[in-house]
């Protein structure tokens, strides 16, 4: 999905690209520039929000399972509405769909802006999510169809490179907004910021971008979203929630409910499939063994990627009392790193092939394991500097791994199927990132206690980062077995 970030939105949505009906205009550099204006709100809101945590927490009162809904729940609805939302595009005009995602966008910042209290922040971050989900699939796309030959290799170049900037640019950002307590606002123009950027970009979207629609205009699977928001919603709500209110009946009872939901999921696939449509998740394409195993390559890493950012960023700011410009500096040498290896990892990739994807796993696994290792033994000593290996370990990792992923994943699919095995592969991602950010979190704040100092700190993060490292190697054993690109 991106080219080659990935953070909620870090990951390329390719898949959602379907065959393009003949032009009405073409795209120019003009209007790529506003759609990847559009783009890098979407992706560095998720980097911003993530070095707020710990402010909104203060000044909301926000309960732990607060905290990780306002990640979890982003992701969710991401990952729900994200193959709805480029076949949206494909049928009612990329343009048009991306103009509401751009104003859902706009409006549900402005609420989370103005959210009094914790609750009214996770359903405008829900909200953000959805319209996330509508305006990033038609970016590809457009490009897709306004673009052709070396224009359009230049466009997705800086596609990729939007995605990286975005991340690195949103940790300094976040950092020094929330450092700066604008009008003692705290963290509200965190959010408030993307409310002139969004009102600019949908006016330039009006001059600039061009509409263009599907030549296949797939029908909207409802049902199978609905299910796999059931599955979802059925995991994560247990796990943000159970823990406060004691285990009730309900969240013991709920994740029960998850296979039901996913095995309803696939028989709605399988018959829709017979039928010659295409669900959501297409079960037939699971017998793919590039994919199959691409796609548990993707929840390891994910499930990590998401407890990460959501630990890290308290573990930086209430357990080492860092300030959040330097909570921001902190992550600067992952974000880095991370764009420097997505940039390059292609190269690399043309010459060991998916091995590339093991040695990303294992220097992902590594830079987790250091972090264990120095929470655990010298946490409270732990500053920018000790930190920065690990950081870099992690950023390049992560990076190695998501540059070839999507290529070596789709090499076994038949072209006319590349769409769906990428809204496949993108929605997985997505929903990785929100379960890990509720898993994990229920790791980090069940260790942590209620009465939360250095050494409490310390076990928590070592636990948080020690169960990244596991995913890691389970990461480095899916990726022995996948086909290189030439073979798959």
């Amino acid at each position: 999905m991106l080219p080659r970030m990935t953070t909620a939105l870090t990951a390329e949505p390719a898949v959602l690209i379907q065959p393009t009906a003949a032009l009405d205009r073409s795209l120019t550099w003009a209007g790529v520039a506003v759609l990847l204006l559009g783009l890098s709100m979407a992706v560095g809101d998720f980097f911003i929000v993530n070095v707020a945590l710990p402010s909104i927490a203060r000044t909301l009162d926000a309960s732990s399972a607060a905290l990780e809904l306002i990640v979890a729940g982003y992701g969710t609805a991401y990952a729900v509405f994200l193959v709805p939302g480029g076949r949206l595009g494909d049928t009612r005009g990329r343009r048009g769909v991306f103009l509401i995602g751009i104003a859902g966008f706009t409006l549900a910042s402005a609420l989370c802006g103005l959210a009094p209290n914790a609750a009214m922040l996770v359903g405008a971050r829900i909200a953000q999510g959805v319209a996330a989900a509508l305006l990033v699939p038609q970016v590809l796309a457009a490009i897709q169809a306004g673009l052709s030959g070396r224009d359009r290799q230049r466009a997705l170049a800086l596609y990729g490179g939007t995605l990286g900037a975005a991340a690195v640019t949103g940790q300094l950002l976040g950092g020094l907004i929330v450092q700066a307590d604008l009008a003692r606002l705290a963290w509200r123009p965190v959010f408030l910021v993307n409310v002139p950027i969004g009102l600019l970009t949908m006016a330039l979207t009006l001059g600039l971008v061009p509409d263009t629609r599907g030549a296949i205009r797939a029908r909207l699977d409802i049902r199978g979203s609905v299910l796999l928001a059931v599955a979802l919603l059925s995991l994560l709500v247990p796990a943000t929630m159970g823990r406060e209110l004691g285990w009730p009946v309900w969240a013991l009872a709920l994740p029960p409910v998850v296979p039901l939901a996913l095995m309803a999921l696939v028989r709605h696939g399988r018959r829709m499939e017979a039928a010659g449509d295409e669900p959501l998740l297409p079960p037939t394409l699971l017998g793919l063994p590039g994919l199959r195993i691409g796609l548990g390559v993707a929840v390891a890493l994910f499930l990590a990627l998401g407890g990460f950012f959501l630990t890290t960023a308290l573990s930086l700011q209430d357990g080492l009392r860092f300030g959040p410009l330097e909570a921001g500096l902190t992550m600067l040498p992952y974000a880095s790193a991370l764009l420097l290896v997505s940039l390059t990892g292609r190269w690399l990739a043309r010459s060991i092939g998916s091995r590339i994807v093991v040695l990303g796993a294992v220097s992902f696994t590594a830079g987790m394991g250091l972090l264990a290792l120095e929470a655990g033994l010298f946490y409270r000593f732990e500053t920018y500097w000790t930190l920065a290996p690990a950081m870099v370990l992690l950023g390049a990792g992560q990076g190695l791994i998501l540059a070839p992923l999507f290529g070596i994943v789709l090499a076994g699919v038949p072209a006319d199927r590349a769409g769906a095995a990428s809204g496949l592969l993108s929605t997985t991602i997505q929903a990785s990132l929100a379960v890990g950010a509720a898993g994990l979190g229920l790791v980090f704040f069940s260790l942590l206690g209620s009465v939360a100092g250095p050494v409490a700190f310390g076990r928590a993060t070592a636990a948080a980062a020690g169960t990244g490292a596991l995913l890691g190697l389970a990461v480095a054993w899916l990726a022995r077995r996948l086909p290189d690109p030439g073979i798959a």
